[in-house]
């Protein structure tokens, strides 16, 4: 989990897609609200039509195995890697119920 990871490195720092591609991979990858707008004035997904949104799915799908992969990267060379695999992920299970 891609949150999960970036929150175990960085507690205090946006664990956003869009943040963390930024921090990570230095790419600009628009957030929903980049699309859709916020608040009063936001549009729901099928008044975007299905070409905007699928573009900013797919910008999004190709960021996250290099992301991923970075994480990871840093998760190891922090010394991390038993705090993410034995505690952070399984406990994703527990509080998504």
């Amino acid at each position: 989990d891609l949150q999960v990871a970036g929150h175990l490195l960085d507690p205090s720092g946006a664990q956003t897609l869009k943040a963390m591609a930024q921090e990570h991979l230095g790419a600009d990858v628009p957030g929903w609200e980049d699309l859709a707008g916020r608040g009063a004035k936001a549009k729901a997904a099928e008044e975007l039509g299905v070409e905007a949104v699928a573009r900013w799915a797919a910008r999004e799908a190709r960021v996250l195995p290099e992301l991923a992969r970075r994480l990871r990267a840093r998760i190891e060379r922090d010394e991390l890697l038993g705090v993410y695999d034995e505690i952070e992920r399984p406990l994703t299970r527990v509080l998504s119920r």
